[in-house]
């Protein structure tokens, strides 16, 4: 065996704050963890008089040991807590520990009451595994499979949707010479063969090449080159869908393995959703037209738990508006199309496209009350112009901004919502992942296109139009 070198990946920020956090980390005995969060990160661990004398403590927590009804009594008070394969571990603003046993990593507030929290710790994940050189014939298996069609998480939580299109992440792994997760290994490269997709409605083969197998626990899920991912056909996903996977290291020198997956994947339509489209006149700037309109539409769907064709188009409006001159002009705006778009009696979204006459700092606004209805700015370019749409969209249906701090937006926001995505976003348009850690497209930060649609946006999203 060769020198010892470390493999450090760091998994970007978790927030922390009432509820435990499964990260979908995965570490192996022996590895290193660092827990990194800013001093200025506070949870409100609420619980004082009429809103008074509520702790607001950072991740190091209380210098008291925790009483036996904690999480962790052994550990401090309304500390950051972290918990691998049944043990926890002390974590703080800058905590570092070695796993004592293998499994996910699952952070946590040492706090016996942790519903009324509020505010949070924003952490960083960082882990250290220690690499050894072996000579070994790889033998390969697929560990777990996930189905994305714009967020996932590792167990497949989160509902599919009937009719949207919909991509495998195929995540393939090394098992070194077979003597468990104690034997450091290495990455096996230039993995291919195919990946078989049945169902009731037919099979078809999807061919791949030059994967990587990572040993148990080194798997990158923010990582594209970490898992196959293979778009997958529309009409083949109905009932239940087998995966039939063969997969081989480049030379011949691996044992082929075949694995089959007979799960049972829901693809959950959605209600088909009546839209009023408004198209808003500026002076001296040329009308939006429909065909515009339609197709910053199809975009925004990508950003959401919609398919196409969810989107049930009324006939067109054509509105002369006064020209925006400030940013407030927006709110007076959707006034005037509350009082001109509204039909008596009609439940259909209201979406109005707009090309401003001059240039102002507002992109776009929204409200749930008394019916849903938003107006966007669709000066930019499409994706700029989908995701203000796909925002707004949310904010139609009953959907609140991303909290401060870090990029939240102001007042009305959801506690639920984070700042940043806690899961990969895929944009599968363009085949494009979005690490965990991303900007969530319900806050204010970074430019329309990067921000991504979190777990708790989609699954917002999805309680709104049902």
């Amino acid at each position: 065996m060769g020198e010892p070198s470390f493999l450090t990946v760091d998994h970007g920020e978790f927030h922390v704050v009432r509820d435990q956090v499964h990260t979908a980390v995965t570490v192996v005995r022996g590895d290193r963890v660092e827990l990194r969060v800013s001093g200025y990160d506070m949870v409100n661990f609420g619980g004082g008089l009429l809103g008074l004398f509520e702790p607001r403590l950072n991740a190091d927590g209380d210098p008291v040991t925790a009483p036996e009804d904690y999480p962790a009594p052994r550990l401090r008070k309304n500390s950051l807590i972290c918990d691998i394969g049944g043990v926890w571990h002390q974590g703080g603003l800058n905590a570092q520990f070695e796993a004592q046993r293998s499994g996910e990593i699952i952070l946590a507030p040492n706090d016996a009451y942790p519903g009324d929290n509020k505010e949070g710790w924003m952490v960083r994940l960082i882990t250290h595994r220690i690499i050894r050189k072996i000579a070994f014939n790889p033998k390969l298996t697929v560990s777990w499979i996930e189905l994305v069609q714009v967020v996932q998480r590792r167990d497949n939580s989160i509902p599919l949707v009937a009719g949207k299109r919909t991509a495998a992440r195929i995540f393939l792994t090394s098992d070194g010479d077979g003597t468990g997760e104690d034997a450091y290994q290495q990455p096996v490269h230039d993995v291919s063969d195919t990946v078989t997709v049945s169902s009731s409605a037919g099979k078809k083969d999807l061919p791949f090449k030059g994967a990587t197998a990572f040993p148990a626990g080194q798997h990158d899920r923010d990582d594209k080159t970490h898992g196959v991912l293979l778009e997958l056909p529309l009409d083949l996903l109905t009932g239940t869908v087998k995966f039939s996977v063969t997969c081989a290291a480049a030379g011949g020198t691996g044992d082929d393995w075949t694995t089959n997956f007979d799960t049972t994947f829901t693809f959950t339509p959605t209600r088909r959703i009546p839209v009023r489209p408004v198209l808003m006149t500026q002076p001296g700037i040329t009308t939006p037209d429909f065909a515009q309109f339609k197709k910053i539409a199809a975009r925004a769907i990508d950003f959401l738990p919609l398919a196409p064709g969810a989107f049930d188009f009324l006939a067109p409006i054509v509105l002369t508006m006064p020209p925006f001159r400030t940013d407030d002009d927006w709110w007076q705006h959707l006034v005037y199309l509350e009082s001109f778009a509204r039909i008596p009696l009609e439940r259909a979204v209201t979406a109005a496209i707009v090309h401003p006459a001059m240039p102002i700092k507002t992109s776009g606004i929204g409200v749930s009350l008394p019916r849903g209805m938003f107006i966007v700015d669709v000066s930019s370019g499409l994706d700029d112009s989908a995701g203000t749409f796909a925002h707004e969209f949310c904010h139609a249906v009953g959907v609140l901004h991303a909290p401060p701090p870090n990029c939240g937006a102001g007042w009305p926001f959801d506690y639920r919502i984070l700042p940043k995505t806690d899961q990969p976003c895929l944009d599968i348009a363009t085949m494009t992942l979005f690490p965990s850690g991303s900007d969530d497209l319900m806050g204010y930060c970074g430019a329309v296109p990067t921000r991504r649609t979190s777990t708790a946006t989609y699954l917002r999203f999805l309680e709104g139009v049902r």
